[in-house]
């Protein structure tokens, strides 16, 4: 896994987001106050919250990280200063981990969905440490809230999750969790 030297925090989501969606704005906003606030973002590297993330990054004058696919014919998007290509899905998703000194978790599908059940996985059993998991979507607290009411043990982990009502608690949580001066 790459370890790049700026606090990165990694961004997930809907690769489907339109430019004129509500989940496309609150992404590049993330980015935005993320960007200005100093740290890097990493994202999938494609379009749809990604490439919001990222485009609200660019603004910031910050690393922007895009994690693409070797075997995609699609390009990045145009905000991906930095690519970094993996080998295969699974390999991507390890290269964002350990890419992260936070996450945060946007409005998604069954691609987003892994990727917060691997960061909390992760950081439930140790593996990753120290990083804030910040959702920042209300159908997340939902799928947890499921989860906890069946296992025991995913109760337990709901601890290292995060649940932010909007950008400005998102990105204030990461700022308390990950100080730049650190």
């Amino acid at each position: 896994m790459s370890r790049n030297y700026q606090k990165t925090v990694v961004v997930c989501g809907s690769g489907s987001s339109r430019p004129d969606s509500t989940n496309y704005r609150i992404a590049e906003a993330v980015g935005k106050r993320l960007g200005a606030a100093g740290y890097a973002v990493a994202t999938g590297g494609y379009g749809g919250t990604m490439e919001a993330a990222l485009k609200g990054a660019h603004s910031g004058k910050v690393t922007t990280i895009g994690v693409t696919l070797s075997s995609r014919v699609e390009a990045p998007n145009e905000y991906v200063a930095t690519r970094i290509e993996a080998d295969s899905y699974t390999d991507r998703l390890m290269e964002l981990v350990g890419l992260g000194d936070a996450f945060v978790i946007l409005e998604g599908g069954p691609g987003t969905l892994l990727e917060l059940a691997m960061v909390w996985a992760l950081k439930s059993r140790g593996v990753i440490t120290a990083c804030p998991i910040v959702c920042l979507c209300e159908q997340w607290r939902e799928v947890v809230e499921t989860m906890s009411f069946y296992s025991e043990q995913a109760l337990a982990a709901t601890s290292f999750l995060h649940f932010a009502s909007d950008v400005d608690e998102a990105v204030a949580l990461i700022a308390r969790h990950v100080p730049l001066d650190a």
